[in-house]
């Protein structure tokens, strides 16, 4: 939660001594294994930061481990009141059902690692792919969609697929292929459209 702590850590433990009885200096690799596994003390978190009349007022300091990014997928679909639940009843009254594939699902837990912002991070990622979605769900679904489909590639800021609930059950492909069947089809609608036109006949 509070990301650049285990630098200070680090070069605390990494201070270099002098004379016959100076251990040798740990490699980055071992060095690195023991910040993971040290407790921060009172003076770490005042080098991070903290003030100490603040700190005062805690008589434990505990560390934690980090989420990972299976405990960041889990936060995001599994919990009652789960984000994607709340999104998925947002859509739902307007008359949409929302998909998110595993992918996507595992790209948005990445993107939190990525900014070391953990669970809190979650909403904003999950609100900025879906913030065009929510704004165009009446019309889309007076065109006809019921189905708002966010793959990977909704995550990296492609506009999500939007299918009707026979294409979606009836495409027997994986949800991260949808984008590229439902590509495929339409270019063979056009086709066909293109080939029903019909021929001008010189007199």
């Amino acid at each position: 939660a509070f990301s650049g702590l285990d630098k200070v850590i680090e070069q605390r433990m990494a201070k270099s001594q002098i004379g016959f009885s100076a251990a040798a200096r740990p490699t980055a690799a071992s060095l690195a294994s023991q910040v993971d596994r040290e407790q921060p003390t009172v003076d770490d978190l005042v080098s991070f930061g903290f003030l100490p009349e603040f700190l005062g007022r805690f008589p434990v300091l505990a560390k934690l481990e980090s989420l990972g990014e299976a405990d960041l997928v889990h936060v995001l679909s599994r919990p009652r009141n789960a984000l994607l639940k709340q999104y998925s009843r947002l859509f739902a009254a307007e008359g949409l059902r929302l998909h998110f594939s595993q992918a996507a699902v595992e790209a948005i837990a990445r993107l939190a690692l990525e900014r070391h912002t953990g669970a809190r991070s979650l909403r904003s990622i999950v609100e900025a792919i879906l913030n065009e979605p929510m704004y165009n769900a009446p019309r889309w679904v007076s065109e006809g969609a019921e189905i708002v489909l966010v793959d990977s590639a909704a995550v990296q800021g492609e506009s999500p697929v939007l299918l009707s609930a026979q294409d979606f059950h009836s495409a027997d492909v994986d949800a991260e292929e949808l984008r590229a069947f439902v590509a495929s089809q339409a270019d063979v609608d056009a086709d066909a459209d293109s080939h029903s036109e019909p021929c001008e006949l010189n007199a």
